[in-house]
């Protein structure tokens, strides 16, 4: 008779043990890999805010008397000075470019789950552990995201520090990015490099999160000419969310997956160790073998 991991009718003893165990230390693993992936995450949003704050008062900022194009710009020096300068001779894209660099200066790296072929961005190869890279366009942050550790948040959700905040992203066109920093505050640049870092309320109130209504969404669709734009992204609800976040998650996602394939194959062989045998009276310790203090417990409650 052939015995299967789980089965009841296991034997006391033989090679499925070895396999047991093995199973359960996975699940372990996977356990301790996953909280620590959610620490380091958490800690690097709360970074995010804090550097977003600190950069737009003040710090991060160049110097006046060195041959910088960044000296005395509020926060610049979030962003590379080479990407800098040839953004300002655009005179745009200020404002993913900033968020970027704040993000990378608060430690977001590449995750794992890109494997060793990495992410590919302006004919740069990204591996497992880079620094976060400097993307300029709103449009191309958006396509590379989730290679990237970020998810999207779900439509309507209010932000949270370290959110990044997509303008735009449900009419089908990132138009801006912020960070959020929480308490109704989020920190940005306009668009253009040297204006530096802002701070206000703007594209922070829960009223920017709003969606459309049903009937707004369908007129949006039906009128609009999409052929600019990825075209317009409608929630389950039928209705259009201008407004989006997203949130750098890291490795969570990979990590919750194999964590969840671990604890369902060790489930079975948990359960039954779990599970309470019936006494029988075969199984029961004669009173002449309970050592001496049970004796005198079970002798005086005869």
């Amino acid at each position: 008779m052939a015995f299967k991991l789980g089965n009841p009718t296991d034997p006391p003893s033989g090679s499925n043990n070895a396999t047991a165990e093995e199973l359960r230390q996975k699940r372990m693993d996977a356990s301790k890999a996953l909280e620590a992936e959610r620490k380091r995450v958490t800690d690097i949003r709360l970074r995010i805010d804090q550097v977003a704050e600190s950069a737009a008062g003040g710090s991060y900022t160049v110097d006046y008397g060195m041959n910088d194009g960044r000296a005395g710009v509020k926060g610049a020096g979030v962003v590379p000075q080479k990407t800098f300068e040839w953004l300002q001779g655009m005179g745009g894209a200020g404002c993913s470019t900033y968020a970027c660099g704040i993000m990378r200066e608060a430690g977001v790296t590449v995750p794992n789950s890109v494997g060793e072929e990495g992410v590919t961005i302006n004919d740069v190869t990204y591996k497992p552990g880079d620094k976060m890279p400097i993307i300029p366009g709103n449009e191309q942050f958006d396509a590379v995201a989730p290679q990237l550790g970020f998810e999207l948040r779900a439509p309507g959700s209010l932000p949270e520090e370290g959110d990044v905040t997509r303008v735009g992203y449900g009419y089908g066109y990132t138009s801006h990015s912020t960070i959020q920093t929480g308490e109704g505050r989020n920190v940005y640049n306009p668009g253009t490099p040297s204006l530096g870092l802002k701070e206000s309320d703007h594209y922070a109130e829960p009223s920017e999160f709003e969606g459309l209504s049903v009937e707004e969404t369908e007129a949006f669709v039906n009128d609009s000419d999409f052929s600019l734009s990825g075209g317009p992204v409608v929630s389950e609800d039928k209705k259009l969310y201008p407004t989006r976040l997203m949130q750098y998650v890291g490795d969570l996602p990979a990590l919750r997956k194999k964590y969840r394939e671990a604890a369902q194959a060790a489930g079975p062989e948990k359960a039954i160790e779990l599970k309470a045998k019936p006494a029988t009276l075969g199984s029961m310790t004669p009173t002449a073998q309970l050592p001496t203090n049970m004796l005198k417990f079970f002798n005086r409650n005869k």
